[in-house]
């Protein structure tokens, strides 16, 4: 009989162990919010991509876009200021499209001068103003050329569409030979070709027959001649009324092509 109570406290003591069993297993119930897994959403890496500084400043690092074209002349735009010579009629282009045009000289200081072309034929009227009274213009806003088309030796600039021409005072006088556009033989032999140049020189020779040809439909007569001076010898070719205008002995050429 006083076995019993023995046994009946050994199973409260098993009991009570058995219902410890389920609060002594914390690894499973921390495994969802494991420090690892929680952070890898966040890293700092991933989070800083879209907000680099390179990216970020990328529009703004172009301001040269916004100095491109600018309305008028600036003060990086050469000008102009001088007196007015040699100024051409409108004549047209070498150009399919036969772009109207006009030239004249600029005298720049006492002892140079300065080619300027102009396709905006409505500022001719202002030039020829000044190129009859002889006064001294500031054109502003000229655009230098790269290369010279006219003379190797003789800076061009063009005259653009958005140039200023004004009345101005200047420390030189007016000088026709500075304008002068004469060449000698030699000169003329070592220009470059296909230009309008003028040439003092006597003929020495001269051809008595006429050569007939035919351009753009039309029949011209043309002949040959040789003229010189103290510098060197040149053929010309005289063109239709030259050809009975010229003799012998005569010195003078004006707008001769080379």
């Amino acid at each position: 009989m006083p076995s019993k109570p023995t046994s009946n406290s050994t199973k409260r003591t098993s009991s009570s162990q058995g219902s410890k069993e389920p609060t002594t297993a914390p690894s499973r119930a921390q495994e969802p919010t494991t420090p690892s897994r929680a952070e890898k959403p966040t890293k700092p890496s991933q989070a800083q991509k879209p907000t680099t500084p390179s990216q970020a400043q990328v529009p703004t690092t172009l301001p040269s876009t916004a100095q491109v074209s600018p309305v008028g002349p600036t003060s990086q735009d050469p000008e102009l200021e001088g007196f007015i010579y040699t100024l051409s009629p409108i004549k047209k282009a070498n150009n399919k499209s036969k772009t109207p045009y006009f030239d004249c000289l600029v005298q720049t200081s006492n002892a140079s001068k300065v080619r300027a072309v102009c396709y905006e034929t409505e500022k001719r009227i202002t030039l020829q103003q000044a190129y009859n009274s002889k006064s001294p213009v500031k054109i502003s806003g000229v655009k230098r050329l790269p290369s010279a088309s006219f003379s190797e030796s003789l800076e061009e600039c063009k005259i653009a569409k958005m140039a200023k021409i004004t009345p101005t005072m200047i420390e030189f006088h007016y000088n026709p030979d500075v304008a002068s556009s004469i060449y000698s033989v030699q000169q003329a032999l070592d220009g470059d070709a296909y230009k309008t140049i003028d040439v003092t020189a006597k003929v020495v020779n001269k051809e008595n027959n006429k050569q007939a040809i035919v351009s753009k439909g039309k029949q011209l007569l043309k002949t040959e001649c040789v003229i010189a001076d103290h510098t060197n010898t040149i053929a010309l070719t005289l063109w239709e009324d030259l050809i009975d205008a010229v003799d012998c002995g005569k010195t003078q050429f004006q707008e001769c092509k080379n």
